[in-house]
């Protein structure tokens, strides 16, 4: 997991989390959004705050992800203290045995980057070929009563969150927001950056408050305007380097449609502005 000594902000979404897990007792939450806004450290925090309540806690990053029967023979290894290794490939025979487990303990189990799992340029939340068992796990856990919760990090929602969430059923979907501009002024200055306070506001409506944009954004003030917020925005070069890339990975992800919403999107909205 990724190191969270440095986490700022996120008071409300962690509070709204540990509701939905500890009093709403959900059994399937998503936390979306674009790339940089910190989903992966916040459900790093939220594992650390939670671990004391569940007898498991199991964090699995999908990146470069394994096929669902490799995934869920490695958790039910773990589940059963190294006892039970499945010698089946079959998806639903697993996700039945996952779900005895689940039953049978209180177990926390965190899948970061779900969008590894999910198509480029498709219908939005639709799997890659052989992935679709991430589908039916989810289907599964969302469905059936277990005393477990299954948390997923992503770019987009899959198509079965999106059909059995709702704000008073036991799955649950956190759109993440940018950071507020108090937890943005701490990430300013964890990077030595000092910001002027009608700068600061500026910097953080230009990227929306997404922690990774900011951070890339302080290394140029620091390394090529001296500190200098005002003379950064001056330039009026909001996007480069590293951040778009992260633009790109995100825009990627788009349907052919919604490409041509955006880009309408993104000639319109200056034009609104000025």
């Amino acid at each position: 997991m990724v190191d969270v000594t440095f986490f700022y902000g996120r008071d409300s979404e962690l509070n709204i989390l540990k509701k939905w897990v500890d009093q709403d007792r959900c059994r399937l939450i998503a936390i979306l959004g674009m790339g940089g806004l910190g989903k992966t450290a916040l459900s790093v925090k939220l594992a650390q705050q939670l671990k004391d309540k569940f007898d498991f806690v199991v964090w699995r990053s999908l990146n470069n992800a394994k096929t669902p029967s490799e995934m869920l023979v490695a958790i039910i290894h773990f589940l059963s203290q190294q006892r039970e290794t499945p010698d089946t490939t079959d998806t639903n025979a697993l996700i039945s045995r996952l779900m005895e487990y689940l039953q049978r303990y209180c177990c926390l189990l965190m899948l970061d980057n779900f969008e590894s799992v999910l198509k480029d340029e498709a219908q939005a939340g639709s799997y890659r070929k052989d992935y679709e068992g991430y589908g039916s796990l989810l289907r599964r856990i969302g469905e059936v009563s277990h005393r477990s919760c299954v948390i997923i990090t992503s770019r987009e929602m899959p198509e079965e969150v999106a059909t059995l969430e709702g704000d008073i059923l036991p799955v649950r979907a956190l759109q993440l927001a940018g950071l507020d501009e108090s937890a943005a002024e701490r990430v300013l200055e964890a990077k030595g950056i000092k910001a002027m306070s009608n700068d600061l506001h500026r910097l953080v409506d230009w990227y929306r408050g997404n922690p990774l944009a900011l951070k890339i954004a302080a290394t140029s003030i620091k390394d090529l305007y001296s500190g200098n917020i005002d003379r950064f925005l001056g330039q009026k070069t909001i996007i480069f380097s590293g951040i778009g890339d992260l633009i790109e990975q995100q825009y990627q992800r788009l349907t052919a449609h919604e490409k041509q919403v955006r880009v309408y999107q993104e000639i319109i909205d200056p034009l609104i502005r000025i």
